[in-house]
This record gives structure tokens, C-alpha cells and sequence, in this order.
């Protein structure tokens, strides 16, 4: 039985990937780097002035493996559960696609 040799994964480039991204904001930009032969980092960079660094300040916006879009774990991994399609990515916020797990705190009586 011969095996395939394509692959599962929907491959972008920087340039797709960047037109599916929501607006950023509007202090800063995007960039994507890639991390794997699957997997591309954004980065959101802040242009503004901040005293207390001359270095740039940026964040890890999300990941993009194959055609879904990851969370962030850290600056270095994505989080295994995807939260949307890259072609629906301009619906995510244009901060992070981080999703707070919040919790109800109790109100008092």
C-alpha cells in the first residue's frame, strides 16, 4: 500500500497569514515568523515611546498551524485547542486570542 505524501495541514504564507488577521491597533503591527515547517508565530509590536526601554516591545499575538489559529501557552508554544479557522481570524480581537477562563466571584450579601 503506498503511503501519501501530502499533507493534512493547509500551509500559508506570511503574506496570507497577515490578510486574514484582524486590524491591528493602532499603535502598532504585525509580523509572523516562521517557527516550524507548520507552524507561524504573529507578533503584535507596539510602536510607542516607552522610557524605561529602548528595546522593541512586543507580544505573541497567536499561532497558526495548518489553517487554525492557536492560542499562545507562552512566547514559545501555542496551547493544543485552536479557537478559530485563519480565514476567520479578523473576528478575533486584534489584542491576543487569548481567552480568559474567568470564574464568578461570589457577591457578598
Amino acid at each position: 500500500m503506498e503511503r501519501s505524501t501530502q499533507s493534512k495541514y493547509t500551509m500559508f504564507t506570511a503574506a496570507q497569514t497577515l490578510s486574514c488577521l484582524p486590524d491591528p491597533p493602532t499603535w502598532g503591527h504585525y509580523s509572523v515568523e516562521q517557527v516550524s515547517p507548520l507552524v507561524q508565530r504573529v507578533w503584535l509590536h507596539d510602536t510607542r515611546f516607552y522610557s524605561y526601554t529602548t528595546d522593541p516591545v512586543m507580544t505573541v499575538w497567536g499561532f497558526i498551524k495548518g489553517d487554525k489559529v492557536h492560542p499562545p501557552k507562552n512566547s514559545q508554544h501555542m496551547k493544543p485547542k485552536s479557537v478559530a479557522r485563519i480565514t476567520e481570524a479578523f473576528r478575533l480581537s486584534s489584542y491576543s486570542t487569548i481567552v480568559p477562563d474567568l470564574t464568578q466571584l461570589p457577591i457578598p450579601d
